[in-house]
């Protein structure tokens, strides 16, 4: 290429998904990146670094398989997790959470210094994620019992 073009130079002229370096694409919206995911692509050898061993056994997980049948039956599952809808969803939920969590960090040395435990805290964390992440809008709110621990 002649010159300095910008990203969104490129899309004009060369189409929705552009290869802008070794393994770089650009993609011109959320709507082109459906190309690559609808596709029958063979899932790459790179992602055989990602796999966790235990006692010299691979152990499979969905995004680091490259059992085309393992993921393909597992994305189907819990596939719909991770829509654009349904991330938009749970923006809301997960920026409360991450708001909460410095909020509950001076709450425990408001009037003291303390020593936390940041292993049982962070788990705790997680905790209070999946929980409000997953938890159903639909049980009335005087039936749901909130979690003191945070």
């Amino acid at each position: 290429m002649a010159g300095c073009i910008g990203f969104p130079d490129l899309h004009p002229k060369h189409g929705p998904l552009v290869r802008v370096g070794p393994n770089h694409i650009s993609a011109s919206s959320p709507e082109a990146l459906r190309i690559i995911h609808v596709e029958k692509l063979r899932i790459s050898p790179m992602y055989g670094i990602l796999q966790p061993q235990l006692d010299g056994a691979i152990l499979h997980n969905l995004f680091s398989t490259q059992d085309v049948g393992y993921h393909t039956m597992h994305k189907r599952a819990i596939g719909g997790l991770y829509t654009i809808p349904a991330l938009k969803y749970t923006q809301v939920k997960i920026a409360r959470c991450t708001a909460l969590f410095p909020q509950r960090l001076k709450e425990f040395t408001r009037f003291q210094p303390a020593v936390i435990n940041m292993s049982a805290t962070i788990l705790l964390v997680r905790f209070s994620y999946r929980s409000n992440l997953f938890q159903a809008d639909w049980i009335p709110r005087d039936r749901l019992r909130c979690a003191r621990h945070l």
